[in-house]
């Protein structure tokens, strides 16, 4: 079976229910959840969107409240799904054979994404594993961008960037 998955919980959800896909889920956010103007909590459709969908994944426990409190979703179709890693240690846990390893980021480059943690985590993998070749790009903006790039020069032994 298809299955249809929607990143925001917007318009397209409408689109779901109307064509009566068993299958579909999407990504809750913030502003699908307390609207898209500051200070003007309006979500269209909010009492008809969510209904149909086989699940939802947010991102924190005031998602899932809200969606509770409002009757928008039935409790049991919410998965909470971070965005982001929990810590990691990956000493001897990857395929020796390969010599070289690529990541990629995408995101605001902001506290709440944790940016930080990813080039910590990316600094660590490459400490640990000095036989493979770590390359990172990361795509976005932000107020910790300096940060970033200061991070990574200084370890510019262990991750070539961009």
């Amino acid at each position: 079976k298809d299955i249809f998955y929607s990143f925001w919980s917007n318009f397209i959800l409408l689109s779901f229910n109307k064509l009566k896909l068993e299958n579909s889920f999407s990504r809750t956010l913030g502003s699908d959840l307390n609207g898209f103007i500051l200070n003007d909590p309006f979500i269209a459709f909010a009492k008809s969107k969510f209904k149909k969908l086989k699940f939802t994944l947010i991102l924190n426990y005031g998602h899932k409240n809200k969606l509770i409190k409002n009757k928008l979703i039935h409790p049991q179709k919410i998965i909470k799904s971070y965005i982001g890693m929990y810590p990691r240690n990956f000493k001897n846990k990857i395929n020796k054979n390969k010599k070289k390893i690529f990541f990629l980021s995408c995101g605001s480059l902001i506290d709440v994404k944790d940016p930080l943690s990813i080039v910590e985590m990316l600094l660590n993998f490459a400490k640990y594993n000095k036989d493979i070749e770590v390359n990172y790009t990361c795509i976005g903006q932000g107020y910790l961008e300096n940060k970033i790039k200061k991070k990574i020069s200084e370890n510019k032994n262990l991750i070539k960037f961009k």
